[in-house]
């Protein structure tokens, strides 16, 4: 079996962007410069060994106060969508989930890293957004207040509960 101008074409292609993923994981400064020429983030980022890996799950939780003083049950804003072929070539909300799943470890971190004011906590930058995120989402009607939430739980088959790591305030729709 011989191989055509096309099938070199592809195997160059191919060749080219593993050894680009490869060098871009080695750790020098003077490699980095890969990921900033690939503006569609085709080279990928494996974490399989990172420093610190995820032991647990974080999840953003919401409640409303109703008109009558009631509170609705807790809900959850998903950090992550089902999965879709086309995610694999386009994903384009992936960096709005992850700055979403950022902020409420910036939060979760500072809350959890010292013993905060809440006063000072209300003022912090990732507060502010996630208030400002949970206020947009849907509510239902009669709602007045909003409460969020930042919990973390560890896996599906794990005997322990899941952890509040921060709570807000209700604050006024």
């Amino acid at each position: 079996m011989t191989l055509g101008s096309f099938d070199w074409a592809v195997l160059a292609v191919l060749g080219t962007w593993l050894l680009a993923t490869l060098v871009s994981h080695v750790p020098t400064r003077r490699l980095r410069w890969i990921k900033d020429v690939d503006p569609f983030g085709l080279i990928p980022g494996w974490t399989f060994f990172a420093p610190k890996p995820a032991t647990t799950d974080l999840h953003l939780l919401y409640r409303d106060r109703l008109d009558d003083g009631c509170c609705t049950e807790w809900r959850e804003i998903p950090f992550a969508e089902r999965r879709r072929l086309l995610h694999a070539v386009w994903n384009p909300g992936k960096r709005y989930r992850k700055a979403l799943f950022d902020i409420c470890m910036g939060l979760a971190e500072s809350a959890i890293g010292s013993e905060h004011d809440p006063a000072t906590m209300k003022l912090s930058i990732p507060y502010l957004l996630l208030l400002t995120y949970v206020g947009s989402v849907d509510h239902l009607p009669g709602a007045r207040a909003v409460q969020f939430s930042v919990v973390t739980s560890f896996g599906m088959v794990s005997d322990r509960e899941p952890e509040v790591l921060f709570l807000s305030e209700f604050h006024g729709l």
